[in-house]
């Protein structure tokens, strides 16, 4: 019998939301002081990033990374157990990105806010709290390939965001527990998908698809950026190599066909 399908699963399986959302990234920034041309867009992105609201609460930076590592720990250790919780975590700190890293006071442009990332980052969000409700990914599946681990480097290098306040490479092992990473849509959304891609084919698609795309956007945005337009700061473009990788990767994966598919009924 053919499964009936809600809005998220019909959308990740149409063209033209794909569409859509390379239409929404592009939507133009808002700032109270007006941009004079067109070459201003990308120093107004740049310097909302670097003062972004988010960057205010530095204090809540160890607490968001001890509790992704307690939750990765706990997916390994109690499986579906723990498995919607975990989820609710990211759909929750998704949204918080999407709102607080996209806005800014800053000194050039006043409040500023970058709408079309907004719009997009909370979209993700949304395809998470649908995974939330419906609960179809199986983190229970053991049998895996060793060469599907080839995300753990990566997205530990992304969770680790090795980088100085002017964004040259700094390698202080302490930042793997106090900096921003994980409130970075950019370093956040590898290390959740390289956790999603061990556990597929028991994955929600639909879920994987969407986030894989709108990370390959932002992969492939930045890619230019940092090694063709400015690379000046080719570090940049170094740290957004496994957004860039894995997006892809699991983008691909999504439309693969696997005969052991989502076993929701046999959860713990």
């Amino acid at each position: 019998m053919k499964e009936d399908k809600n809005i998220f699963d019909k959308l990740a399986n149409k063209w033209w939301f794909f569409l859509i959302l390379i239409i929404i990234f592009f939507i133009p920034s808002f700032s109270t002081k007006p941009i004079v041309n067109p070459q201003e867009i990308s120093l107004l992105i740049i310097e909302v990033l670097k003062n972004s609201l988010i960057l205010n609460f530095p204090v809540i930076f160890p607490f968001i990374k001890i509790i992704m590592i307690l939750f990765i720990i706990g997916i390994i250790i109690f499986k579906n157990k723990i498995s919607r919780l975990f989820i609710l975590f990211l759909a929750l700190l998704f949204l918080i990105v999407a709102i607080f890293q996209n806005m800014a006071f800053t000194v050039s442009y006043g409040f500023s806010i970058l709408t079309g990332n907004i719009i997009i980052q909370i979209i993700s969000s949304l395809f998470l709290f649908y995974e939330f409700i419906i609960n179809k990914n199986d983190f229970a599946y053991n049998k895996q390939f060793i060469w599907k681990y080839w995300v753990i480097p990566f997205a530990l290098f992304a969770f680790w965001m090795p980088m100085d306040k002017n964004a040259q490479p700094d390698f202080n092992f302490l930042y793997l527990f106090n900096n921003e990473s994980l409130l970075t849509y950019c370093m956040l959304t590898p290390v959740v998908l390289s956790i999603f891609s061990i556990s597929f084919p028991n994955i929600n698609r639909a879920v994987l698809r969407a986030l894989s795309y709108i990370g390959f956007l932002y992969g492939v945005t930045n890619m230019l950026t940092w090694f063709v337009f400015n690379n000046e700061m080719w570090w940049l473009g170094v740290l957004h190599i496994p957004l860039f990788a894995i997006s892809i990767y699991t983008f691909v994966l999504s439309f693969i066909k696997i005969n052991h598919d989502l076993t929701a009924h046999n959860k713990a």
